[in-house]
């Protein structure tokens, strides 16, 4: 099960089945566990308080308290330890309560076993030790969120609000959280669009996502906006659908520019031949009708040069299919996801571009007559981060040929990594160490000293 001794609190008051369950963790292992025992729930309450245990045993018939009651308050009181519920009830019902109030397991007495609490008890262990996992990780994720520039919002499956992100508020208006939460999602979106919406809430749970569908959303004093929603089905740690997660856009300043675009040609070349990035109009038999300022000058080609060649001429090989599958979804109506492709300069010199997400269908007298991509060129970027990973590289090996022994350890002190030189000091291979103890590779007389040390330093004295 672990080589550590597994300290054990069992809450009971009946002498008799402490008996029987000391005895069942003996045939177990006589060293493996530490039982400790309370026969009241009030001194259980002290010893946990006092002593970090691995695993709770838990009567829910104690002397001075019965039921949930009591697997409720040992909960509070330390929820990052397991709980093994025991009782004497065959009860499915209080069972399947019990989870859910939080224990990891429910035994009953008589139908108890050695090898089903020992099954039980290192599974516990296991999935608490997962249950905490979770937790950091959702934590550093909301935390990415609570930063990032995106607009987030969680709701459940009925369409009610349980989280909005520091960009929702600021997007539709509105000071806290608390303002939103409860709330049904439709009150962010015009009247007109809730029945679309709805629609669409329907096929979210038939797909698990939906992509980039346009609602006119209101903010809370009343103000309208147009809004690009993508959403996903969100599910728990057993695999049951829990909620929606719906990232919005406020798109009115493109839509803004696509009627302007409509309306009139001279105004939309302006706005696009002085922009920063590169952009391109494309007809539906791939070739260029338009490149804008940025386009000519980072190719160097006259608009002459460009304007009625095939798009194929100004990518390498490898980027050709990729980029000739996207035009021809974006012609359809399939707005297509962020891609990189490779353009070829004038001179032959290649270029990595990151191609916006979606296009803008370009009309001329209420015709289609192309689509307008945007694209940044990413080369300079791509080249520092080759840099930097090359350095990472060098450093690295650095490292691991140095003449003096380097490792790292997480905070339980096992190693995290360990440089050549070091293990060949020790006689293993580098593989042989890294998520071993580092006492382990201690003199026995020495460890107890090592681990005191080790431990000032995690406590920062």
């Amino acid at each position: 099960m672990t080589d550590k001794q597994i300290k054990v609190l069992m809450i009971e008051d009946n002498p008799g089945d402490i008996r029987i369950i000391r005895e069942m963790l003996k045939e177990v292992d006589i060293s493996l566990f530490d039982l400790e025992t309370a026969s009241c729930l009030k001194e259980g309450l002290e010893k946990i308080e006092e002593t970090l245990y691995d695993v709770i045993l838990l009567d829910l018939g104690l002397p001075d308290s019965r039921g949930l009651e009591t697997l409720i308050k040992v909960n509070v009181q330390k929820q990052e330890v397991p709980i093994i519920v025991m009782t004497g009830l065959a009860d499915e019902t209080l069972a399947l309560d019990a989870i859910k109030k939080g224990a990891q397991d429910y035994l009953v007495k008589e139908q108890l076993n050695t090898s089903r609490l020992a099954t039980s008890i290192s599974y516990a262990i296991e999935r608490k030790k997962t249950e905490r996992r979770l937790v950091k990780s959702e934590q550093w994720f909301r935390m990415l969120i609570e930063t990032s520039p995106e607009v987030v919002t969680a709701t459940d499956l009925e369409g009610r609000i349980t989280y909005v992100s520091p960009r929702t508020l600021e997007l539709h208006g509105f000071k806290s959280p608390e303002e939103l939460i409860g709330k049904n999602a439709l009150e962010l979106i015009s009247p007109e669009d809730h029945e679309r919406a709805k629609k669409n809430l329907q096929i979210t749970l038939k797909d698990g996502i939906l992509k980039n569908e346009q609602y006119t959303l209101v903010k809370k004093d009343g103000t309208r906006f147009i809004g690009e929603l993508s959403s996903t089905l969100v599910c728990d740690i057993k695999g049951e659908l829990k909620g929606f997660v719906a990232i919005t856009r406020d798109i009115t300043e493109r839509r803004r520019a696509e009627e302007a675009i409509r309306e009139s040609e001279n105004k939309y070349k302006f706005l696009v031949d002085n922009s920063k990035e590169i952009v391109l109009i494309i007809n539906k038999r791939g070739k260029i009708i338009f490149a804008n300022k940025k386009t000519l000058t980072a190719f160097d080609y006259s608009q002459e040069e460009m304007a009625g060649k095939s798009i194929m001429h100004f990518l390498t090989r490898d980027s050709i299919k990729s980029a000739l599958f996207a035009l021809a979804q974006e012609f359809l109506g399939r707005s297509q996801p962020e891609m990189q492709v490779r353009a070829k300069t004038k001179s032959g010199d290649v270029r990595y571009l990151e191609v916006s997400e979606g296009s803008v269908p370009v009309y001329d007298r209420g015709k289609l007559i192309g689509i307008m991509i945007s694209a940044r060129d990413i080369t300079e970027t791509r080249l520092a981060k080759q840099k930097l990973r090359e350095s990472e590289a060098r450093f690295r090996e650095l490292w691991d040929r140095a003449p003096v022994a380097y490792h790292t350890l997480d905070a339980e002190g096992l190693i995290t990594s360990i440089n050549q030189t070091g293990a060949k000091m020790l006689g293993y291979a580098k593989e042989e160490m890294v998520g071993k103890a580092i006492f382990e590779f201690i003199l026995p007389e020495q460890r107890a000293e090592a681990i005191k040390r080790f431990q000032q330093k995690l406590s920062g004295q």
